[in-house]
């Protein structure tokens, strides 16, 4: 139940509501009272598999300035999401970063979405097999 109750509480940073009027406040104050009915609802949507197929995001966009002369440029958009959802989003964040690399699921040449892994490194290495590839002459293993 603790993560379900971390996950409102860090929902809750954002004092703005969505179309829905519910205030990420609210929320916040009662975290520990609604987390294990949210939980079982959740976890059955999860296991029915309905949650994304039945009931689709709905947010509320908003632009946010950036920094510069007030041109459209400037803005960029910000979604808002139910307070639900926002929570939904960030217990299966936590889920999946917890799980996938325990589990071993990614495979080695995954450098997306990985803590302290960056695609920044999966480029650098494809560069360095391209520059081994040049000196060997071995242009055969990239085509």
């Amino acid at each position: 139940m603790g993560a379900w109750v971390q996950c409102c509480k860090e929902a809750a940073i954002f004092p703005n509501q969505s179309y829905d009027e519910i205030r990420c406040k609210i929320l916040k104050i009662c975290a520990s009272l609604i987390s294990h009915p949210l939980s079982y609802i959740y976890n059955f949507l999860l296991y029915a598999g309905i949650f994304f197929r039945d009931c689709p995001k709905v947010a509320v966009i908003k632009p946010l300035y950036k920094k510069g002369d007030k041109t459209l440029t400037n803005y960029r958009h910000i979604s808002l999401l139910t307070v639900f959802s926002e929570v939904f989003k960030k217990t299966m964040h936590s889920r999946l970063s917890q799980n996938v690399p325990a589990n071993n699921i990614f495979v080695t040449e995954q450098y997306g979405f990985r803590k302290g892994i960056a695609t920044e490194n999966d480029v650098f290495r494809l560069t360095d097999s391209i520059l081994k590839a040049v000196k060997k002459k071995s242009w055969r293993n990239f085509m």
